[in-house]
């Protein structure tokens, strides 16, 4: 999304885990857009398909008064935009979000190996992305926790070994060394609990899968 700041008028980043958090992101779009107001605004649903509406025909300015679209280029007719789909691990959740047509791009992440063969859409692309190395993982761990003296370089890199070099699960551990309160090596020795190390890893198969 950063990268491509320059290369569109609209960016737009979605959380996609379940459709309850993608109908409120795409109400949001609908009042920074200006498509609704704080007073008309109230139906998700309708503001859904009024946010397709306008990705499918998109126009810079939508009434008077309303947010434009930056326009970086006076001559460029119709604005573009990038929909970022993210965390999309439940595929279907995206059926009824998907824009049938406009002058964009769509960008969609996702946990689930065979995401590229089971979107209901043609996918032409598709990046299968490996797990961090060991180092850079443990760089990861120290940087998010703020635990990051020489002596931590050991203990990080064992717990994002165990971690599988994930970002996500290492984000999520992060947050739990932080939340607690532990040091690098408090959390190896509470890890190694099987009751502990069970709670962290366990989750659902629904939508309200558990995470730290």
């Amino acid at each position: 999304a950063y990268a491509s700041k320059d290369d569109f008028d609209a960016i737009f980043i979605l959380q996609a885990s379940d459709s309850g958090k993608l109908a409120q992101s795409f109400a949001e779009i609908s009042l920074e857009l200006g498509l609704e107001t704080e007073g008309s605004a109230g139906d998700q649903i309708v503001s859904k398909d009024i946010v397709l509406g306008w990705l499918s025909q998109p126009v810079r300015q939508i009434q008077e008064g309303a947010k434009p679209v930056e326009d970086s280029d006076s001559e460029q007719q119709d604005p573009t935009w990038l929909l970022i789909f993210d965390n999309a691990d439940n595929l279907s959740v995206l059926r009824d979000f998907w824009p049938v047509a406009g002058n964009g791009s769509i960008l969609v992440t996702s946990r689930d190996p065979l995401a590229k063969t089971r979107t209901h859409v043609s996918v032409t692309k598709g990046l299968d992305l490996d797990p961090l190395e060991l180092p850079e993982a443990g760089s990861l761990l120290r940087d998010l926790t703020g635990i990051n003296s020489p002596a931590d370089v050991e203990p990080s890199e064992a717990i994002a070994k165990k971690l599988s070099g994930l970002p996500l699960a290492i984000a999520q551990i992060a947050g739990t060394i932080t939340r607690r309160d532990l040091s690098l090596e408090e959390f190896l020795e509470l890890y190694e609990k099987e009751s502990l190390h069970l709670d962290f890893h366990q989750s659902d198969e629904g939508s309200n899968a558990k995470t730290l």
